[in-house]
């Protein structure tokens, strides 16, 4: 099952390469933020690929899924921050209707907003690592 294995995983990997390259095109804001989570979605798809193709390519398998793995740990932190910082949105906008003090919300928004920065700052490294290994050669 090898060739079939190599196949499938290659063929993830260029789906993984489309969202990204659209994932860094994209202007900042919700059309990268969407597209990033779609390279995220699209790195798990090609990690379980990788996973699934262990037994047949042994080390050279569990080395890219490890790498495939790092870029999608950071796209996850980085929807992560996204879905946080629209709830923080929302409670200071509630906390500010109901005449509560609302800066703490802010200065949490803005930390999320920094660890988004932080994540995408990162991706450009975890992305040409994995593409100088090529799936399972």
């Amino acid at each position: 099952p090898r060739r079939p294995l190599r196949k499938a995983v290659t063929r993830d990997f260029k789906r993984l390469a489309k969202r990204m390259d659209r994932a860094r095109q994209s202007p900042e804001g919700p059309e990268r933020d969407a597209a990033a989570h779609a390279a995220r979605k699209a790195a798990k798809r090609l990690r379980y690929a990788a996973e699934t193709a262990r037994p047949a390519h042994g080390k050279a398998a569990k080395r890219y899924a490890r790498r495939v793995r790092r870029l999608q740990d950071l796209l996850g932190a980085h929807q992560d921050a996204v879905v946080t910082r629209a709830a923080l949105r929302e409670l200071a906008a509630e906390a500010d209707a109901a005449g509560e003090p609302s800066f703490a919300y802010g200065v949490l928004y803005a930390r999320e907003e920094r660890a988004a920065a932080d994540t995408l700052a990162a991706l450009p490294e975890a992305w040409r690592d994995l593409r100088a290994h090529r799936p399972l050669t």
